[in-house]
């Protein structure tokens, strides 16, 4: 009993606090929790290369082009990191290149009515790591990491989309025993539902995420709101992708809410609410 009013006031606190720093919503709240905390330092990628069980395995020359595209990300990502002081530093490490993982179930995306956040956990168990497996303690073990996380690719389309822990499935974990750090990853698909080929702007869109970035197109639906997106992030990568990253940028509300940046203004809170 007292162990459960323990762990009760730690939620109470953790929640108080949220609010009173950072004033977010704590069930909007992806800042500093999951093992994609800050981007901030020294950060361990997985990549794992997936396919459904009757799909062939990746050729050669599509795992070149997934690279190219996930270090254009990297690279995007640091000097856009730069520009607000801050390093960053991503050590890519990779499984299923010679031959793909294959997976039992494939999702194509919450876009196309087909979502599944255990995807992560059953692409680490077809790995060879348990689902249970703390994969960040293996990773604190290997070097000075600050942040871990995965990337799923697979050789069909679909549309990708991130995992990240939220505030919410953090006080879910504490509340029933489980580890409260999640493993944080992004599912991404060789090709879009069109065809055309994974951009590298939504791989680093999708790692934003991760580190507690928040959609802003999802806006669009308001009207004043969309206006105001318009206005203060034309050409934020969180508002709309490209085939290049030409004009695209990380804006000051992400910045912020991904630990780039600690300054806050009061009206963020509505594209956070939208989210």
């Amino acid at each position: 009993m007292k162990k459960k009013v323990l762990l009760l006031l730690i939620v109470l606190v953790l929640c108080s606090f949220q609010n009173m720093v950072f004033d977010i919503k704590p069930n909007k709240d992806c800042r500093n929790l999951g093992t994609a905390k800050n981007l901030n330092g020294k950060t361990y990628v997985l990549l794992l290369f997936v396919s459904y069980k009757t799909y062939p395995n990746w050729k050669p020359e599509e795992t070149k082009i997934v690279y190219n595209q996930i270090y254009q990300a990297f690279n995007w990502i640091k000097l856009q990191s730069k520009g607000y002081g801050v390093n960053n530093d991503f050590s890519l490490f990779v499984l299923g290149e010679k031959e793909s993982i294959k997976m039992d179930y494939m999702v194509k995306g919450p876009f196309q009515g087909d979502y599944s956040n255990q995807i992560l956990n059953n692409a680490m168990y077809a790995a060879g790591y348990s689902k249970n497996f703390n994969f960040f303690d293996y990773v604190k073990q290997q070097g000075d990491y600050n942040n871990c996380l995965v990337l799923v690719c697979s050789n069909s389309s679909g549309r990708g989309y991130a995992l990240p822990e939220n505030l919410e499935t953090y006080q879910y974990n504490v509340k029933y025993g489980y580890n409260p750090i999640l493993l944080e990853g992004c599912m991404l698909f060789q090709y879009y539902t069109d065809g055309q080929p994974l951009y590298a702007s939504t791989i680093a869109h999708e790692i934003l995420h991760l580190f507690g970035a928040a959609d802003l197109y999802s806006v669009y639906s308001d009207s004043q709101l969309s206006a105001k997106c318009e206005k203060y992030f034309p050409n934020s990568i969180m508002h709309r992708i490209g085939s290049n990253f030409d004009n695209l940028e990380i804006d000051p509300l992400t910045a912020f809410l991904t630990g780039l940046s600690n300054k806050y203004e009061s009206w963020y809170q509505e594209f956070i609410n939208a989210n």
